[in-house]
């Protein structure tokens, strides 16, 4: 591709001129024109590189978008249709709130790595997590890449950020004894039945919320079923002339309305600013599931839907767990209550996504493959349940080790 430089003062400032090929739209001649102030060979070289760049087709035409429109251009163009409202709220709040603040007036091209970590320093200065400064630089890498993709920017600058680590968290599940004091204050506590459907269930918060009744009747219905053929069985039971035939017959039935116990994982709420509480599908594949129920979640559910009937909030299609007005209850207000219930037990260090680890621990330690945890938690990939529960699956694995120590040790072994 051809260009020649014009000189508009003698060694001091030029006219760069490269010829671009044709425009799409009437096959007109398309120049890419530079003013510089420099010496006729700096300008020769500047020539020369815009020429590279063009036939290279890495050449990226000169534009005032700033790095905030080009946020939000991005945000809206590229990100909207591909990712859960909630997801797109956290977004949006982190572009608001850090990057526009920060480096939203600057050029998109002149954006360097010093703006990056001058931004990713401003956070943890101002005592935020490193998991935000992540979230941070996720979006700017992304929307820089893509930049990059449609030739507004010739590198993407986050690339080159060296970021602190991110340490996994580790959320600690109740002990036993723990879970038994938990367990024992349930029934007298106005949200005993949502915390322990939890522990018992290990779903996510959003899950929880929201269950309709019509996805847990038909476990509590068969579970009232289960009542009466025990009692009957005892009644039997009891008599001098026992029908043993009849008895077992009751006992099949039994083992059958247990298949009946299940719930049905088919939604999530999730709070969205500007919009409040709003259904969608669950966090994954995996998450529309069956979760098979304890005795102890098909007992407080029983007495639920009965308080629930008292007070005329009970609806098949609606919330199990309503407010007082039959509609969703807020996350917020059931991390409130939830923090209330483990202050008065002594629990400060359990949170309400610790019961969900505290279900997966127990299946664990009862002996349960990974595989099956992963189904009934509805993790994606079972490396996702590998990777969480590591540190409960070393634990069991130097336990059954342990046993065999015995066995290993000279002198026990025969010929």
């Amino acid at each position: 591709m051809p260009g020649h430089i014009e000189e508009i003062i003698k060694n001091k400032r030029y006219k760069i001129v490269a010829e671009a090929g044709k425009k799409p739209a009437g096959g007109k001649r398309r120049r890419i024109v530079r003013r510089v102030n420099c010496r006729r060979s700096e300008a020769t070289d500047i020539l020369a590189m815009l020429i590279a760049e063009l036939e290279q087709g890495t050449y990226v035409d000169k534009s005032k978008l700033t790095v905030g429109e080009w946020m939000d251009v991005w945000l809206e163009e590229y990100k909207k249709n591909k990712i859960r409202p909630k997801t797109y709220d956290l977004y949006a709040w982190a572009i608001e709130e850090w990057i526009k603040p920060a480096v939203g007036e600057t050029l998109l091209q002149e954006l360097a790595v010093e703006h990056l970590q001058r931004l990713y320093n401003s956070i943890l200065e101002a005592g935020k997590s490193i998991r935000l400064v992540h979230l941070v630089h996720q979006l700017l890498y992304g929307a820089l890449r893509q930049a990059k993709k449609n030739r507004k920017i010739k590198d993407n600058v986050a690339e080159d950020i060296e970021l602190p680590s991110l340490q996994q968290r580790e959320i600690q599940p109740m002990t036993v004894e723990e879970q038994e004091r938990f367990i024992a204050a349930l029934a007298n506590h106005p949200w005993g039945a949502a915390f322990g459907t939890k522990l018992g269930t290990g779903l996510r918060r959003g899950e929880l919320l929201g269950l309709w009744w019509e996805e847990v009747d038909p476990a509590i219905d068969a579970y009232i079923e289960q009542l009466e053929k025990e009692k009957e069985i005892a009644e039997l039971g009891a008599g001098e002339n026992q029908d043993r035939e009849l008895i077992e017959g009751l006992l099949i039935e039994i083992e059958y309305l247990k298949f009946r116990m299940i719930l049905r994982v088919c939604r999530q709420i999730v709070y969205v600013r500007k919009k409040g509480i709003i259904e969608e599908s669950p966090k994954t594949k995996k998450g529309r599931r069956i979760v098979p129920l304890v005795t102890m979640v098909l007992q407080l559910l029983y007495r639920h839907r009965e308080q629930m009937k008292e007070k005329k909030l009970y609806r098949p299609k609606g919330p199990v767990f309503a407010s007082e007005k039959g509609g969703y209850i807020w996350p917020d207000n059931f991390n409130r209550s939830f923090g209330k219930f483990r202050k008065r037990l002594n629990l400060q260090h359990i949170s309400p996504h610790a019961l969900r680890h505290t279900f997966a621990t127990r299946l664990l330690e009862a002996g349960e493959d990974t595989k099956t945890v992963q189904e009934l938690l509805g993790h994606a990939k079972e490396s996702t349940t590998n990777d969480i529960y590591i540190h409960v699956t070393e634990k069991l694995k130097r336990r059954a080790v342990d046993k065999l120590d015995s066995s290993f040790m000279p002198g026990t072994t025969e010929n």
